[in-house]
């Protein structure tokens, strides 16, 4: 069975009930997607981080850099530099291990100064 956004996005809120907003690209604005929010009373979450139309050169989108640099962060792990696992879960696992050790030395180079 397929997993649509709407359910990840209600799977999250769910989970994450301190969540106060969802950013996502362009590839997630359909009209499908919006409905399914606003039924769950996630339409006030969720906001389309959107290029300005008038700019036609390359610009940092707003808070996109952060999934970006997240992305970074996690390709400097050669576990997850490429496609090796078998299993969604094994790869869940594996991401979350990087995000424990980007947070421990994140922690402890705060805790040195």
């Amino acid at each position: 069975m397929e997993t649509t956004a709407s359910q990840r996005f209600c799977e999250a809120e769910e989970k994450a009930s301190e969540v106060t907003k969802l950013w996502a690209d362009g590839s997630c604005q359909g009209p499908k997607l919006v409905s399914k929010l606003g039924e769950h009373g996630l339409g006030g979450l969720f906001e389309i981080v959107e290029k300005p139309k008038d700019i036609k050169r390359f610009t940092v989108l707003y808070r996109r850099w952060v999934v970006e640099r997240t992305f970074a962060w996690m390709s400097q792990c050669g576990r997850l530099a490429k496609d090796h696992e078998r299993s969604l879960a094994s790869s869940l696992a594996w991401c979350q291990l990087a995000a424990c050790r980007f947070m421990t030395r994140r922690v402890a180079r705060e805790a040195s100064h």
